[in-house]
């Protein structure tokens, strides 16, 4: 996985700049505008992995960049929707509990659940962030979106790779932070620095598919 690309690739097109402004306008435009942004992202990583991170997407097929910032959304949402549901159950929990026992036993219970719900949502939340990338390059690479739900292939892609999958998430964090410190020394806005963060994240997300599939094949 190619870290250092990861953090130039977008300065390497000659329009960049005009390319991230773009991108930092339509973050400030309520869903369709997050919509137009996921899908300019998947193409960023489409491009990454089929190894070509240069030029970057232009800023044309308005509807194609909404049908697939909408499965982006749609495969985000199966794969959260357990914990979802886990949360929804809880509050119905806590709602009933509510009506019946004592405000000590409230309490108790709620502090307890609360423990319980949260550290699993926290390692829910880590797995989904390993698997999601992958998820998201079966469909980009078959142009499928049924590809996205064959369970069975997606984690044994992420279970073969765990290492490149962690170094992808780890990477990208460090990217977040490298926007935030952006923002701070270099007084740049918070919309840009933010949009160009998720550009590394995207690219790493397709180069780590990459060498993952290529590994996978290699077997």
């Amino acid at each position: 996985m190619d870290i250092g690309k990861a953090f130039s690739f977008v300065f390497d097109d000659e329009n960049w700049i005009v390319k991230v402004l773009i991108g930092g306008v339509l973050s400030l435009i309520p869903l369709v505008g997050q919509i137009l942004l996921y899908g300019y992202g998947l193409e960023v990583m489409k491009n990454a992995i089929r190894g070509q991170s240069t030029p970057l997407p232009e800023w044309d097929d308005w509807g194609g960049k909404l049908v697939k910032g909408i499965m982006y959304f749609v495969i985000s949402f199966v794969y959260a929707l357990p914990i979802i549901i886990l949360g929804g159950c809880f509050g119905l929990l806590m709602a009933a509990i509510g009506s019946t026992a004592s405000e000590d036993a409230i309490n108790i219970i709620s502090s307890l659940g609360g423990t319980c719900f949260g550290g699993f949502a926290l390692l829910y939340g880590i797995l989904i962030a390993l698997t999601l990338p992958s998820a998201l390059g079966r469909y980009l690479e078959t142009d499928e979106l049924g590809a996205a739900f064959r369970f069975g292939e997606v984690f044994a892609l992420v279970r073969d790779n765990i290492g490149t999958w962690i170094i992808a998430l780890v990477v990208s964090w460090v990217a977040g932070l490298v926007a935030s410190l952006g923002i701070i020394l270099c007084v740049v806005g918070v919309l840009f620095t933010a949009f160009w963060a998720n550009l590394v994240m995207m690219f790493l997300w397709g180069d780590a598919y990459r060498q993952a599939s290529a590994k996978s094949l290699a077997v």
